[in-house]
């Protein structure tokens, strides 16, 4: 079982999957600002925290996508009537241009190719559409991710997204700090997520170099055609 599928994870971080939680997604959407009854994807919608809310705080028509038959049911437990498509980032099962917004938070750190969910997340999106991104990079230095991956810093994380228009850009590595404190006081290593075995704190050396990890988030448009 991976550490984001354990339900006695998510309880001891106070039901959060990812940094920031359902604050950090709210913070997301209004820097968006997507237009009334939009059509939003969620890539690695989880136990359907985000899509739950899309629809029933703010009247989207919400769809997800999580690969892990786990969370797929604990999606349908804890949101009667939420349905959440098996899928990958990597090969969505959607059309060209039918998603007005697309979400990834906790998603391009984790993925094996962080560069065919970029371009299907753009093929899905309505020119126009906004990507809205949050996850784990580098502030400095190389840092390893939850599955031993060096993250990116921004200006790859810029590169990789180049296919579309930077809207924003901002740190939000509080979040993660925040993160890490509750992990520590459930007795959950932030080494855990952060890769580095020894690591006591979100932001110290791991082992594959010296480094700092942040958290950040992102928008970021396709833009239309001329």
């Amino acid at each position: 079982m991976k550490r984001y599928e354990d339900a006695a994870t998510k309880a001891a971080l106070g039901g959060k999957l990812h940094p920031g939680g359902r604050a950090l997604t709210e913070k997301a959407l209004a820097l968006a600002a997507f237009p009334a009854a939009a059509r939003i994807l969620d890539i690695g919608a989880g136990d359907g925290a985000t899509v739950a809310l899309l629809r029933e705080s703010y009247g989207y028509e919400a769809v997800g996508v999580e690969p892990s038959p786990l969370l797929r049911a604990r999606a349908g437990e804890l949101h009667p009537g939420l349905e959440l498509i098996a899928a990958v980032g990597e090969r969505l099962p959607f059309d060209d241009g039918v998603f007005d917004g697309v979400l990834a938070e906790c998603v391009l750190s984790l993925v094996a190719d962080a560069k065919a969910v970029v371009a299907e997340m753009r093929r899905v999106l309505k020119p126009g559409g906004v990507a809205v991104i949050a996850d784990l990079y580098s502030r400095a230095g190389s840092v390893t991710g939850c599955q031993g991956q060096m993250l990116r810093n921004r200006q790859e994380l810029e590169a990789l997204l180049a296919p579309f228009r930077l809207l924003h850009f901002s740190d939000q590595s509080g979040v993660l700090a925040a993160l890490a404190a509750e992990m520590v006081w459930n007795g959950i290593p932030p080494a855990a997520f952060l890769g580095g075995k020894n690591a006591k704190r979100w932001d110290e050396k791991c082992e594959k170099g010296g480094g700092k990890a942040g958290y950040c988030l992102i928008a970021a448009e396709k833009e239309e055609k001329r």
